[in-house]
C-alpha cells in the first residue's frame, strides 16, 4: 500500500472520529437541555403548591405572609389578598410591591397606618436628580410619582387621620392633604412642618382650632 494510500485512510478514519465526537457533545447537549427543562418544571409545580399554600396560610391570618418565601412576598395577587384584610402585612411584601401604588392603595383602604410600610416615594420623598442633572424625563417621573404619593396618602388620611405623620414634609405641606386630615382630626396640624406652616394658611380649614395646637 502507497504512502498516498496509508494518509488517504488516516484521514478518512479521522473525520470518522470527528463525526462520532460531534453526535456525541450534540448527544450530551440535548440531555443537558433535556434536564434543565424538567428542572423548571419541577421548580415550577413547586412554586404553584407554595403559592396555593401561601393562598391557604392568607385567608388564615393575613401577617402570615411573613413566613412566605421571597417570591411570594413579591406575588401581587397574593400580597393584595393579604392587604385587603390586614393593611399591616404590606410590612412584609416585597420592596417593588411596597412602591406599587395599586397595592399599597389596598393596604391603607383596610388600615390607614400602612402608609408607614410603603415606599419612600408613595411617601411623598422625591429622588435626587442622577449627578444632580434632572431632565425632562426625570421631571416627568417625579410629577407621576408625587401625583400618586397624594392619591395614596389622601386615601390613608381619610381611612386614619394619625396616618398623616408618615407623609414626607412636602406632602403634609400640601393645602389639600392637610384640609383632609384636619377634617378628621384637628391634631393633624402639630404635624405641618413649622418652616412650611404658613404654605398651608389658605386651605380651607376651621382656623379656630389653631390656637389649640401649642
Amino acid at each position: 500500500m502507497s504512502a498516498a494510500t496509508k494518509g488517504h485512510r488516516a484521514g478518512d478514519e479521522g473525520s470518522s472520529y470527528d463525526s462520532v465526537d460531534a453526535e456525541h457533545d450534540q448527544e450530551n447537549v440535548y440531555a443537558e437541555l433535556l434536564k434543565a427543562a424538567k428542572r423548571k418544571q419541577r421548580d415550577k409545580e413547586k412554586l404553584a403548591r407554595e403559592r396555593a399554600r401561601g393562598f391557604e396560610l392568607i385567608e388564615e391570618d393575613p401577617m402570615q405572609l411573613r413566613r412566605l418565601p421571597a417570591a411570594l412576598r413579591g406575588d401581587k395577587a397574593l400580597v393584595l389578598a393579604a392587604v385587603k384584610r390586614r393593611g399591616d402585612a404590606l410590612k412584609f411584601a416585597h420592596e417593588q410591591l411596597r412602591n406599587e401604588p395599586k397595592v399599597v392603595l389596598a393596604a391603607v383602604a383596610q388600615d390607614g397606618l400602612a402608609w408607614r410600610y410603603a415606599s419612600a416615594a408613595l411617601r411623598g420623598h422625591r429622588p435626587s436628580a442622577p449627578g444632580g442633572l434632572a431632565g425632562p424625563g426625570f421631571a416627568a417621573d417625579c410629577d407621576e410619582g408625587v401625583a400618586a404619593a397624594r392619591k395614596v396618602g389622601a386615601a390613608a388620611v381619610r381611612q386614619n387621620p394619625s396616618a398623616f405623620k408618615y407623609g414626607a414634609d412636602e406632602l403634609r405641606s400640601e393645602r389639600g392633604l392637610v384640609a383632609t386630615a384636619v377634617k378628621r382630626d384637628w391634631r393633624a396640624l402639630k404635624r405641618v412642618p413649622r418652616p412650611k406652616f404658613e404654605k398651608v394658611r389658605a386651605a380651607d380649614i376651621p382656623w379656630e382650632w389653631v390656637g389649640w395646637c401649642g
